[in-house]
């Protein structure tokens, strides 16, 4: 056997091996491994249902972006049940962008003639939209943005923009927080036809609602994100 033409051939099948793992052979055969891209995590903390303080029931769940890359957008649903297994009711909810580390805490109110019946909570994943493939525009200066909201009405957020070029379409997320910081949701708008200049703008959301014995889980703040499509 020709043990030239053997080492080469080893060779060859080691550097072939190591690069279907991923990443580059140096000339000392060591092999140095590309980098892990950024990804979202999302995972389920919890749901239960929760009182209002008068004896309304509430879905309250909580989700996190574990990873170490913005989540795009999330859609769930409840299926309420009775101590039984019988379907109470179901709510849907969804939020355009979850930032690394960040929880998302949402609340719905349980509807239906059988509401006072509620135990126990099954959660769906609906849509999810993993990590976040639209392009964020950066160049864009929000000038003046308000956050309308209370316990049970529409949320709102208000404002104008200072465009730097022309856009076929832009989508606006505003994420509204707590006073600590905490996820609560987001508006989400399209505008379309975007010039140069200042541009209004107006994201709403109607039935984000929050238990009035759960002041510190009121929205109270935001911010916002621009992006060429959804999240």
């Amino acid at each position: 056997m020709n043990r030239r033409r053997y080492l080469q051939t080893a060779a060859s099948l080691a550097a072939i091996g190591l690069a279907g793992c991923g990443g580059s052979v140096g000339e000392d055969g060591a092999h140095t491994p590309t980098p892990t891209a950024p990804t979202p995590t999302i995972q389920h903390d919890s749901t239960r249902i929760v009182s209002d303080g008068d004896d309304r029931p509430w879905v309250r769940a909580a989700f996190s972006n574990t990873g170490d890359a913005p989540h795009g957008r999330l859609e769930v649903r409840y299926t309420v049940q009775d101590a039984t297994g019988n379907v109470v009711s179901t709510q849907s909810s969804l939020v355009d962008y979850i930032p690394a580390g960040k929880t998302w805490l949402d609340y719905q109110i349980v509807t239906g003639g059988q509401r006072s019946r509620a135990e126990t909570v099954d959660v769906t994943v609906l849509a999810d939209g993993g990590g976040v493939e639209s392009e964020r525009i950066d160049g864009i200066i929000v000038t003046s943005s308000t956050l309308s909201k209370d316990y049970q009405s529409e949320t709102e957020i208000v404002g104008e923009l200072d465009i730097d070029r022309a856009y076929e379409s832009l989508y606006l997320v505003g994420s509204l927080l707590t006073d600590s910081g905490q996820l609560r949701g987001t508006v989400g708008t399209i505008l379309r036809d975007v010039e140069i200049g200042s541009r209004s703008f107006d994201a709403r959301i109607a039935d984000h609602r929050t238990p009035k014995n759960r002041s510190g889980a009121l929205p109270t703040d935001h911010d916002i994100r621009l992006f060429e499509d959804i999240p």
